[in-house]
């Protein structure tokens, strides 16, 4: 029973952290998505619609 706890204990810490990171992230205007550059992503546009002719980075 104590070892269930504990365990579940460190799981939602874990959670709370990334959760709390994510939306740290988005208040500072970072992306939250995969991070490897949108020069090939099929959504790209739906981030950038203001010029759909530039080759997109996301930073």
């Amino acid at each position: 029973m104590g070892a269930t706890i504990i365990i579940s204990a460190v799981i939602i810490a874990i959670v709370v952290t990334i959760i709390g990171k994510m939306v740290k992230d988005k208040k500072n205007g970072q992306a939250t998505g995969c991070g490897c550059g949108c020069a090939n992503c099929p959504s790209a546009r739906m981030c950038h619609k203001e010029d759909k002719n530039e080759q997109y980075y996301c930073t």
